[in-house]
């Protein structure tokens, strides 16, 4: 999966790195809302084996901010 680049070491095939990130407890909601299986336990498990969100910001070349608060891309 494209969100796991840094995990499984495909990052070092790209020419640039972009990682789009949001707070946790707003990756969890929209988790729930599209994976209707999954219960909250499951979410934050796999949330806790990835690399921590904030490494993956400073190994980066490009950081967005999806907190639903602004737009990704101005208009």
């Amino acid at each position: 999966e494209a969100a796991l680049f840094y995990e499984s070491g495909s990052y070092q095939d790209m020419d640039v790195m972009i990682v789009v990130t949001a707070p946790e407890v707003l990756r969890i909601e929209r988790v729930l809302k599209r994976d209707k299986g999954r219960t909250l336990d499951q979410i934050k498990d796999i949330i806790k084996r990835q690399i921590p969100e904030e490494e993956k910001v400073s190994r980066a070349d490009y950081h967005l901010e999806n907190d639903g608060k602004s737009l990704l891309l101005p208009t």
